[in-house]
């Protein structure tokens, strides 16, 4: 994907797929190796899943999970390219994967005790 999505207006709210091409280039910052750009973009897809988690067009929760697991990943993969050079910003960044890993549990197990009261 090339960069001069930079460059245009930012309709990602208004558009129904512009949640999925920021995931799209938030992989492939990763992949390439620029991780705290990555961060910022699965960051910003992860605000567009919760705004649309009440305002249409809706999406699904698990959607809302898979972003917070996406951003917890790439938090990870920060930790790890640190390796110990700077202690307080890999327990900052440790703190804000754990919690976006609990958040995307959370709406997973509310998802499966819903489930299950709609089966009985």
């Amino acid at each position: 994907m090339s960069d001069n999505l930079d460059n245009k207006p930012d309709n990602t709210f208004r558009s129904l797929t512009g949640h999925l091409e920021l995931e799209r280039k938030a992989l492939i910052l990763s992949e390439k190796g620029d991780d705290i750009r990555a961060l910022q973009v699965s960051t910003r897809v992860l605000y567009i899943r919760l705004y649309h988690a009440t305002i249409p067009p809706y999406i699904c929760s698990i959607d809302t999970a898979n972003a917070h697991t996406a951003v917890a990943r790439v938090l990870e993969k920060i930790i790890v390219k640190l390796r110990g050079e700077n202690a307080t910003l890999e327990s900052k960044y440790r703190a804000q994967a754990a919690n976006h890993y609990y958040a995307a549990w959370k709406i997973i197990r509310s998802q499966s005790a819903w489930n299950l009261f709609i089966n009985v």
